[in-house]
């Protein structure tokens, strides 16, 4: 029976790493296209950075979590 509950738990774990995963590409793609300029509407915004994506990815990973 221990046995069983462990492959349970590990097949649990397997689908949420699987879902934070492609939430993370998906954010990704997000923070690309949220991130880029938009001349076009008159827009000066910079790129973030690899510091704020990496802490936005961070703060919604542990979303996920929880």
């Amino acid at each position: 029976m221990e046995l069983k509950n462990i492959q349970q738990r590990l097949t649990i774990l397997s689908a949420t790493i699987t879902a934070a995963q492609e939430e993370a590409t998906k954010l990704m793609k997000e923070l690309e296209q949220v991130s880029a300029p938009l001349p076009e509407r008159g827009c000066k915004k910079t790129p973030l950075s690899k510091e704020q994506v990496s802490k936005v990815l961070a703060n919604r990973l542990r979303s996920i979590k929880h």
